[in-house]
């Protein structure tokens, strides 16, 4: 289901390596389809790129991951105050 989400922006989870698709498995158990597909779109952000289909390529894994975690450690952090 999560593919299909990311597919649809234009994001072809099958492009990328084992790591970004546990991810993906990870945050749709934590945050629900939709959830997941809307972090992989703030990562997006966070990279500075217009969409989905400028990081649809295993070179950008670590980056994405690195962003979606980050958001979590950041965001989580500051709304714990």
């Amino acid at each position: 289901m999560s593919a299909e989400k990311l597919r649809k922006e234009n994001f072809n989870l099958e492009k990328h390596s084992d790591a970004l698709k546990a991810v993906v498995f990870s945050r749709a158990v934590q945050n629900g389809v939709t959830g997941c597909k809307n972090l992989f779109l703030i990562a997006c952000k966070k990279l500075r790129q217009p969409n989905l289909s400028y990081i649809d390529d295993k070179f950008f894994d670590e980056k994405i991951i690195s962003a979606i975690y980050n958001f979590f450690y950041f965001g989580v952090r500051h709304c714990r105050a």
